[in-house]
Parts: structure tokens; sequence; C-alpha cells
């Protein structure tokens, strides 16, 4: 294979996926800077198939949620390392930081920022 890709499925409430796409845009503008050869989200649809695990199961999505499949395409496993490294001193990650999505306060983890800086840590409320 040529090439290196870091893959996520991620439970969003259906009520915020517009604030979830500000924040991909975002994302994707921040991740192709630094190197990124590609940034792909997609909002689930038809997501219950018969005989296949779902995405929603995979996902952990609950009621009123669904899924978007995330995925950024890299050069290889270090290029993707170089630029995680570049995108965390990317002072432009602070604003997403602000964003609160499907009931998930935001945290910082380095290998998989989109995922647990925007959607897996969960709402203390």
């Amino acid at each position: 294979m040529s090439k290196y890709i870091d893959g996520f499925l991620l439970p969003i409430a259906a009520e915020n996926i517009e604030k979830y796409r500000e924040i991909a845009q975002m994302a994707s503008e921040i991740f192709k800077e630094h190197g990124a050869l590609e940034y792909v989200e997609a909002v689930g649809d038809d997501l219950e198939i018969e005989k296949m695990v779902s995405f929603n199961k995979s996902a952990g999505a609950g009621e009123g949620e669904t899924v978007v499949l995330a995925y950024i395409v890299y050069e290889s496993k270090e290029h993707r390392d170089q630029v995680n490294a570049a995108v965390m001193q990317d002072e432009r990650k602070c604003y997403v930081k602000t964003f609160s999505i499907t009931s998930v306060w935001l945290t910082a983890v380095l290998r998989l920022w989109l995922v647990h800086n925007f959607l897996t840590a969960k709402d203390t409320k």
C-alpha cells in the first residue's frame, strides 16, 4: 500500500451536525495546510443494513445520533506523525476547543486529535 489512513466512526447528535460541519471544515483546512493529502467527512444515512454490523453499533451511537465516517490520508505513518505534530502546534485548534458537540466536552489527545478533541469525552453535566 502506498498511503496511510487514520479513520474514525464518530457518533454525533443529529441536532449538532451543522456545528460539527463547521469544526470539520476548519480541521480539514488545518490538516491539509500541514500536509495531509486528503480529509474526508461523510454523514451517515441508511445505516442499518441487514446481516451486517451497523455503523450505529460500531460507533456507539445512541438515540438521536447519527454517525460520521471520517478519514485522513497521509503519505506514510511517519508523515501522519509529522502532520499531527504540526496540527497540535497550530493556534487555530484552540478555536474548536470552544465547541461542545453531542454530549461531549473536548479533550486533547495528540494521535487522534480530531476524534478526541471533538467527540469522545463524555459531557459531565
